[in-house]
Formats: structure tokens, C-alpha cells, sequence
């Protein structure tokens, strides 16, 4: 049963909701926290190493804030996306409840 019809909702009573579906992520701890980035990310997305940083060519605050704002934005982007991905696992239910809405505001 992939996709649920509105006349087979009408024939029988809904006791319980479709269970979500299973995911399988073998390199996550959970599905819904999305693996850390690297902690050292420069302009072209390359892992800078820890000692390549030379106290005498500190960045300015300007470069600080700019790599901060482009490290986060992209932590923002997999937390979406992860919270997204766990999301579509209750795709069966959500539909299955829209449909039971839409008949009673007929």
C-alpha cells in the first residue's frame, strides 16, 4: 500500500497511523543531528590543519567574522536538511491525515 486512496479511507475505520518508515544511516549517531562539519574550513571549502596557523598572520576581525558567518550558515543548511530528511519518513501519516481533514470539511 504506497499511496492511500481517498475511497479506501472511507471504507474502513482508522484505529492507528502508519508507522514512519525506516532510515538507515550507517555513519550517524541519530538521524536527527546531522554530522559535524570540520572545525577548520577556508575559502574553497579545503580542511585547513591546526598547525598551519601562524600567530604572526592572525586574521583580521573582518575575515573572522565573514569565516564564522559562512561556517555557520552551512551548519544551519544540514540541520535543515537532516530535520527534513526525518520528516519525510512520516510522509504516510501526514497524507493519511490530510485526507481524513479534507473529509470531514466536506
Amino acid at each position: 500500500m504506497s499511496e492511500i486512496e481517498p475511497s479506501q479511507i472511507e471504507l474502513k475505520v482508522i484505529a492507528k497511523l502508519p508507522p514512519p518508515s525506516y532510515y538507515v544511516d550507517v555513519n550517524a549517531t541519530s538521524m536527527r543531528i546531522p554530522q559535524p562539519l570540520p572545525k577548520y574550513i577556508d575559502e574553497t571549502n579545503t580542511l585547513l590543519p591546526d598547525e598551519s596557523k601562524n600567530v604572526e598572520e592572525l586574521p583580521s576581525k573582518e575575515d573572522l567574522l565573514m569565516g564564522h558567518l559562512g561556517r555557520w550558515s552551512l551548519i544551519k543548511r544540514s540541520w535543515l536538511h537532516a530535520a527534513q530528511k526525518n520528516e519525510e519518513r512520516y510522509l504516510k501519516s501526514r497524507k493519511l491525515l490530510q485526507l481524513m481533514y479534507n473529509r470531514s470539511q466536506k
